[in-house]
C-alpha cells in the first residue's frame, strides 16, 4: 500500500538529518519505495529480498541508475546487514510479519551494527489485535503473524535503538482492504494474469481504488490501527 510507503518516508525524512541517505530496504519487492524516495536525498539505495522474480523487475527498472543497488537473499540467510556498517537508515515495509522470531531477533541484532551513529530503523508490520486476526483472510493466500507493539518496543530497546516514534494507523479501512478485499484483487490476478515479481493489474487497480481513502484514514489522530509504525535510532 503506498500509504504505509509514504508514511515510511515521511518519517525518513523527519528524523534523517543527513542531506544524503544510504540506505538498505529489506523486503523490497519490486522496489516500491523508490516511488516515494526524493532521489536528491539517496547517497544510496539497497533493495534486499528473498523473492528472485521480484529483484529481477526492480533491477529492470533501474539498470542504467547506480543509485539503486538490488540484491537476493538466499532462503535461510543469516546474514542480513553484515556487509554494512555504516547505514544511514535500514527499512522494512510489511516484512517483520512474515519472519519468524528467531529471524526478527537476527535481525535487530545485525541491524544495531550496520546502523552507522544516529543510524534509523524504521518498520511498519501488522499490529496483534484480536479483532484484525478474526477477519484475516488474506492468510490464506500469504500466511503471516500478527507482531505484538511489546514484543517490537522491547526488542528496540535491548537492542540499544532509542525509539522516536510508535504509533498505529488504519483504524477500519485498511484491515478492510488488506484482509479481505485485497484476497479478492490478488486472487484474479493469481488466475488470470498472473505476473511474477511484482503486483498484477487487478492487484494494482485494488490499491489505486482504495488508496484515498487508507490515506485519509491514515490522517486521524487515532493511535490504534492494523499497521503498527515504529521509527527507533541508534543512542
Amino acid at each position: 500500500m503506498s500509504s504505509a510507503h509514504l508514511q515510511i518516508v515521511h518519517y525518513l525524512l523527519k528524523y534523517s538529518h543527513k542531506k544524503k541517505i544510504f540506505l538498505v530496504d529489506f523486503g523490497c519487492g519490486d522496489g516500491y519505495l523508490v516511488n516515494f524516495l526524493p532521489k536528491n536525498r539517496l547517497k544510496k539505495y539497497v533493495g534486499l529480498d528473498i523473492n528472485l522474480n521480484s529483484i529481477r523487475t526492480a533491477k529492470l527498472k533501474f539498470k542504467n541508475d547506480k543509485t539503486y543497488c538490488y540484491k537476493h537473499l538466499t532462503r535461510g540467510t543469516t546474514d542480513y546487514f553484515l556487509k554494512y556498517s555504516s547505514l544511514d537508515a535500514i527499512i522494512l515495509v510489511g516484512v517483520l510479519q512474515y519472519l519468524t522470531p528467531k529471524e526478527i531477533k537476527l535481525l535487530f541484532s545485525q541491524a544495531k551494527l550496520a546502523l552507522a551513529p544516529n543510524g534509523l530503523l524504521i518498520l511498519s508490520c501488522a499490529s496483534d489485535h484480536f479483532l484484525y486476526k478474526c477477519f484475516n483472510a488474506y492468510n490464506l493466500i500469504s500466511p503471516h503473524q500478527f507482531i505484538s507493539k511489546s514484543m517490537v518496543t522491547r526488542l528496540f530497546h535491548t537492542s540499544g535503538l532509542e525509539i522516536l516514534e510508535a504509533t498505529e494507523k488504519g483504524l477500519l479501512f485498511t484491515p478492510i482492504f488488506s484482509n479481505i478485499l485485497a484476497v479478492f484483487f490478488d486472487s484474479i490476478d493469481f488466475l488470470l494474469c498472473r505476473k511474477k515479481g511484482s503486483l498484477g493489474l487487478f492487484g494494482r487497480l485494488g490499491r489505486k481504488l482504495m488508496e484515498p481513502v487508507i490515506r485519509w484514514e491514515y490522517h486521524l489522530p487515532i493511535n490504534f490501527g492494523y499497521t503498527l509504525f515504529i521509527v527507533g535510532k541508534v543512542k
